[in-house]
């Protein structure tokens, strides 16, 4: 799906800077920080792109991550939104990598949590945060050819 249509699909207007803040996401291999796209989308106004984000968040767009030193990132969701809070906790239950080398952080897609189902009967799960830190494979090929 393009821009246009997951934007549309989600229901949001079609305005240049989500847009834009989509496309950056779809463009890019690893989780962004609001700074991130400030530098990519450089007229772009900051509350504006903190909106966009806040928007984008609300209909399951993107998914955010807390890298090791608390600040937040975001990353692209590689799913249909959500109708249901059970459905949205089921699909963001997954890892993500900070490589120690280049500092990017990536979803790890296939490394899934299982929450027990007597935690999901009792509690309302939120947010599921598991935070691998390591050498990425790019970094890994790099430094072998050193």
């Amino acid at each position: 799906m393009n821009v246009e249509e997951t934007l549309k699909k989600a229901g949001l207007r079609l305005t240049n800077t989500r847009k834009a803040v989509l496309a950056a996401f779809m463009e890019s291999q690893k989780a962004l920080s609001h700074n991130d796209l400030e530098q990519k989308l450089n007229n772009c106004d900051k509350v504006t792109l903190y909106r966009t984000l806040s928007t984008f968040l609300e209909k399951d767009l993107i998914h955010k991550i807390i890298n090791p030193d608390g600040a937040a990132l975001f990353a692209l969701c590689k799913h249909e939104p959500m109708h249901s809070l059970k459905e949205h906790y089921q699909l963001h239950n997954h890892a993500h990598l900070t490589c120690k080398v280049c500092k990017e952080t990536r979803c790890i897609n296939d490394f899934e949590v299982e929450i027990p189902k007597y935690l999901l009967m009792n509690m309302q799960i939120e947010e599921v945060s598991i935070l691998l830190q390591g050498t990425c494979s790019n970094c890994i090929k790099t430094e072998n050819r050193v």
